[in-house]
């Protein structure tokens, strides 16, 4: 598995949230290739001074799955989407999945 990583910092904006769940997931989860999304609400340590909100893990089969799945129309109007929306306030990050370690 391959995902993508974006990290939402604080806004002020009260709408994004129900956006973020009700608008732009739905889409997301509609675009070919998208395996699945986890979702995590942040609360902060107080140690950053970087306030993040949600960090949001989108799942694919592969990198190539990533790519081609980035390369279609739908992906093309979320991405839009969520930049307008989220302009300042996210950061983006690839990794392939890897080994869970549990005790």
């Amino acid at each position: 598995m391959f995902k993508m990583i974006a990290l939402y910092k604080e806004m002020d904006d009260p709408s994004f949230e129900d956006f973020y769940r009700n608008e732009f997931l739905p889409k997301l989860l509609r675009v070919p290739g998208v395996v699945k999304v986890r979702v995590n609400r942040l609360v902060s340590t107080g140690i950053s001074s970087e306030k993040y909100a949600l960090l949001a893990e989108t799942y694919y089969e592969s990198a190539e799955a990533m790519e081609a799945a980035m390369k279609r129309p739908e992906a093309a109007e979320i991405t839009k989407m969520i930049l307008e929306k989220a302009a300042g306030s996210i950061s983006i990050y690839f990794a392939p999945d890897e080994e869970v370690y549990t005790k």
